[in-house]
C-alpha cells in the first residue's frame, strides 16, 4: 500500500494531527478550525529557508445536488511536507489576516485552480491574488496541450498512482470532525499539487510568467 495516515496523540483540543505517508514522504498535518493555529502555521512556513514562494492549493466542500451550491467545507494548503487542512465552515471566529495576507503574497498551484480560487473568494471573500493551473504549467515543459485531473497528472509528472475513491470525494466535508479517510485525501491532493509544480518547475517551465 503506497499510501496511510497516523494519529497523533494531541491533549489541544483545538487541533488535530497526522502523519500521511504517500510513496515514502511523510506528511505532517495540522486539522483546525482555529485562526491562532493558521497563523503559527503560515509563520512556521515562512521562517522555513526552504520555501520557495509556491504552495499547493485544494478545496473540498459538500457535494452539490440539484441548484444547491454549498460553500467552501476545507482549505488545504501545502508547503514541501507541511499540510494545513482549514475547516473554514466551523471556523467561529474571523478569519485570520494572516491568511489573507498569505493568499495575497504567494503563488498557489492546483489543476483548475481558477474553479478553486472564484469559489473561495465567492463563499468566504478570500482572494488569492497570484496562481498557476497545473495544466497550463505541464502544457509549457511537454508542448502537449492537456486538461487532465489530479490523479492523471500525479501519474504522468510524478509516475505514482493515487487513489480516490468515490465515496471519500463525495463525502460530507462540512462535518465538524473529518475522519482519517477525509484527512488523507484532503492532504495529498493538496501535497501532490504541490509537488508537480516542483516538478514542473524544475524542467524549466518558471513560474515568473504568472
Amino acid at each position: 500500500m503506497n499510501q496511510s495516515i497516523v494519529a497523533h496523540q494531541v491533549q489541544d483540543h483545538r487541533y488535530r494531527n497526522y502523519d500521511v505517508y504517500f510513496y515514502g514522504d511523510s506528511i505532517l498535518i495540522i486539522v483546525t478550525a482555529d485562526p491562532e493555529i493558521v497563523t503559527h502555521w503560515i509563520t512556521d512556513v515562512e521562517f522555513d529557508v526552504s520555501f520557495r514562494d509556491v504552495v499547493g492549493l485544494d478545496i473540498e466542500w459538500r457535494p452539490n445536488y440539484g441548484q444547491t451550491q454549498n460553500p467552501v467545507a476545507t482549505l488545504q494548503l501545502c508547503v514541501g511536507h507541511s499540510c494545513l487542512i482549514f475547516r473554514l465552515l466551523h471556523c467561529h471566529s474571523p478569519i485570520p489576516q494572516s491568511l489573507v495576507t498569505f493568499l495575497d503574497t504567494y503563488t498557489f498551484a492546483g489543476v483548475e485552480i481558477e474553479v478553486d480560487v472564484e469559489k473561495l473568494e465567492r463563499d468566504h471573500g478570500l482572494i488569492v491574488s497570484y496562481s498557476v493551473d497545473l495544466n497550463e504549467a505541464f502544457g509549457l515543459v511537454y508542448q502537449i496541450r492537456k486538461n487532465a485531473g489530479l490523479k492523471e497528472l500525479c501519474s504522468v509528472v510524478l509516475l505514482k498512482e493515487m487513489v480516490k475513491p468515490a465515496h471519500i470525494t463525495r463525502s460530507r466535508w462540512d462535518y465538524r470532525f473529518l475522519n482519517e479517510e477525509q484527512v488523507e485525501y484532503a492532504c495529498i491532493d493538496a501535497f501532490v499539487c504541490f509537488e508537480i509544480e516542483k516538478r514542473l518547475n524544475t524542467s524549466g517551465y518558471g513560474c515568473n510568467w504568472l
